[in-house]
């Protein structure tokens, strides 16, 4: 569950930047898959799967693959019962693979029977598409089921015979009325914001870190979490150069965790090599990322006066010489001019 404080609104100008901190999001989540099963759920999927493919993924390293094969499923049990008035939806990311199309229905049980059942096909318009991630979410509060209890979640075939892989990632639980919508990018590029933005980007970070950890988040249910170490760097990697002219600012939103007080730098890469650094010092009124807080950063690129206005990479990094407490950011954006 997300820190839950209230903070007064603050602006402030810098040279290079702006920096806006604002009122802390709340959020109540509970993960049942990224990467792995999560919390109180067990595996006893009984269908062809995998927990730990890595061909297709929607976010960090791995996800769910299964092979429909009549209605043999992927079944995640919870060990405790939850309730629809604490979670009241469900979300899921499903990724047809090369075919897609593939006849499924998502079943909520309680005590190993069904308590509600909904066809993909109703859930996504013109069924599951090929080679892409679409987001499902599912209002458990529209089911009407029993006493608003249930345990299981089950996602199995509805065809009489085995169907194209089908592929399942970032399954969560969500209080939804708690959780801060994500704002749109509408003029410019996003890099992360419940995600990591891919293909666009790539993430190359060596530093320890957590794109998916759901207590500390600005908007939606996740954000990134870093533990700064010495150098070692959280490093965002575009796939293709991106050019001053065409993004003129960078945005993000940074919050210090229950401790604050980070020292850290962001680094611009090009080819792997620094072109421009600038100090968390500069870039934030306080110094530093305040405790419990979320901080807008917004830098203007332009005034960095790149090399040939060109980068290809965000790097943070720390700038001590031992680990520091961990480091939200979360919201990247690039962000066109005017």
């Amino acid at each position: 569950m997300m820190k839950k404080s209230i903070y007064s609104l603050l602006v402030a100008s810098l040279f290079l930047c702006g920096t806006t901190v604002a009122t802390a999001a709340s959020a109540d989540v509970l993960m049942v898959y990224d990467d792995s099963v999560r919390n109180d759920f067990t595996n006893f999927s009984w269908a062809q799967h995998s927990l730990t493919q890595q061909a297709v993924v929607h976010s960090g390293r791995t996800a769910i693959e299964m092979l429909p094969d009549r209605d043999s499923g992927v079944y995640l049990y919870k060990s405790r019962v939850a309730f629809v008035s604490q979670y009241d939806t469900l979300q899921v990311w499903v990724h047809g693979g090369e075919v897609g199309g593939q006849a499924l229905n998502l079943v909520i049980q309680a005590g190993g029977v069904p308590v509600a059942t909904k066809s993909f096909a109703d859930l996504i318009p013109g069924g599951i598409p090929a080679n892409q991630w679409t987001k499902v979410e599912l209002n458990l509060a529209d089911l009407e089921i029993p006493n608003g209890i249930f345990d299981g979640i089950l996602i199995r075939g509805t065809t009489d015979g085995l169907q194209p892989a089908v592929y399942f990632d970032d399954i969560a639980l969500i209080n939804k009325a708690s959780v801060t919508p994500i704002e749109t990018v509408t003029n410019g590029l996003t890099v992360y914001d419940d995600y990591l933005n891919r293909p666009d980007f790539v993430n190359y970070s060596w530093v320890e870190h957590d794109v998916n950890q759901t207590a500390y988040a600005h908007t939606g249910i996740h954000a990134v979490q870093m533990t700064p170490n010495r150098d070692l760097g959280l490093y965002f990697y575009k796939d293709r150069v991106a050019s001053t002219s065409e993004y003129r600012t960078l945005r993000f939103w940074i919050n210090g965790g229950s401790t604050g007080g980070q020292q850290l730098k962001l680094v611009l890469m090009a080819g792997g090599v620094s072109v421009a650094e600038k100090s968390f010092s500069e870039l934030l009124p306080t110094g530093s990322p305040a405790a419990d807080t979320w901080t807008k950063v917004e830098l203007n690129l332009a005034d960095l006066q790149l090399p040939n206005g060109l980068f290809d990479g965000l790097l943070i990094a720390g700038t001590t010489n031992g680990t520091q407490p961990s480091v939200y950011v979360d919201d990247i954006a690039l962000l066109r001019g005017e």
